[in-house]
C-alpha cells in the first residue's frame, strides 16, 4: 500500500468514528487495570510507576 493510500485509510478510519471508539476502549481497560491494581495494593512506588505507565499507554499522540 502506498503512503497516500495509508494516509486514505487512517482518515476514513477516523471518520468512521473508529479512533473515538478504540480510544474509549483504551479508557476502560486502563480504569480496570488501575482498580485491579488498587484491589492488589502494591507497595507505591509501583503502584505510581504502573499508573503512569498506564497513563503513557493510553494517551499517547499520533
Amino acid at each position: 500500500m502506498t503512503e497516500d493510500g495509508i494516509r486514505e485509510v487512517a482518515h476514513l478510519i477516523e471518520r468512521a468514528g473508529g479512533r473515538l471508539r478504540v480510544e474509549r476502549e483504551a479508557e476502560g481497560q486502563r480504569a480496570m487495570a488501575l482498580a485491579a491494581l488498587e484491589a492488589a495494593a502494591p507497595a507505591e512506588e509501583g503502584a505510581r510507576a504502573l499508573s503512569s505507565l498506564a497513563r503513557v499507554i493510553t494517551h499517547r499522540d499520533r
